[in-house]
């Protein structure tokens, strides 16, 4: 692709081959969220902030968001995509200028927004309304067979709400890729 100029290629422990200064972008994929968020305090404490974060945590993305969000770094885009019936969500964030998210949202919509992610409740990327689908269906099914955190029946009750609602629209508008 002709950019090996533009991009060096690491493997360490963590952040530990970045040396300060020397990143404005730090990409990390393909490990869990704790983990991920491990890294990034540790290379927050020694490199300071990156311009730009990419990541794509593959499990407790919400644990992500929450420490973004606490960290005062904002989630600028989001991206979900499916790959052989596997769902993949890839986080762009950058540092926030200004005032205080936690400050500005209800604890609820927070958790919301957290778990599920603002860009992606956005956006309706037709594999996010596939993944809510999904997750609304364990839900439904947990739920009959045994007892459900009150928290997260609410959540999925409102996803259900929100893909009835995402559904109606897409028929106004005359959109038909996607029913739920």
């Amino acid at each position: 692709y002709g950019l090996s100029d533009y991009i060096d290629v690491r493997l360490s422990d963590g952040t530990a081959a970045v040396n300060p200064g020397e990143a404005d972008t730090l990409l990390m994929s393909g490990m869990g969220g704790r983990l991920t968020i491990r890294i990034l305090e540790e290379g927050f404490v020694r490199l300071g902030r990156f311009e730009e974060l990419v990541l794509q945590p593959q499990s407790e993305l919400f644990l992500v968001r929450a420490f973004l969000r606490r960290q005062g770094i904002q989630i600028v885009d989001e991206q979900m995509v499916i790959d052989d019936g596997k769902f993949y969500t890839i986080i762009k964030a950058q540092p926030q200028d200004g005032d205080d998210v936690e400050g500005q949202k209800g604890a609820y919509r927070q958790i919301v927004q957290d778990y599920f992610g603002p860009v992606l409740l956005k956006k309706r990327p037709e594999a996010f309304l596939l993944y809510l689908q999904k997750e609304a269906e364990k839900i439904s099914s947990m739920a009959a067979t045994q007892a459900v955190p009150i928290l997260k029946k609410s959540l999925f009750s409102d996803i259900e709400l929100f893909v009835t609602k995402n559904a109606q629209e897409q028929e106004q508008r005359g959109d038909y890729f996607l029913y739920l």
